[in-house]
């Protein structure tokens, strides 16, 4: 929710929390990648 919604702290917050458990950049990127698009399909399908 934190990175659909655009809030930096909280991203911030998170991400940190990921890294400090052993998460890649490249994974934590990956999944906020595929949040933004599971919300764009929803908002779409919203509209259609």
């Amino acid at each position: 929710v934190s990175a659909i919604e655009g809030c930096g702290m909280c991203i911030d917050a998170h991400v940190n929390v990921l890294i400090t458990a052993g998460k890649s950049k490249t994974a934590i990127q990956s999944t906020i990648r595929i949040a933004a698009i599971i919300n764009a399909t929803a908002q779409a399908l919203e509209i259609a």
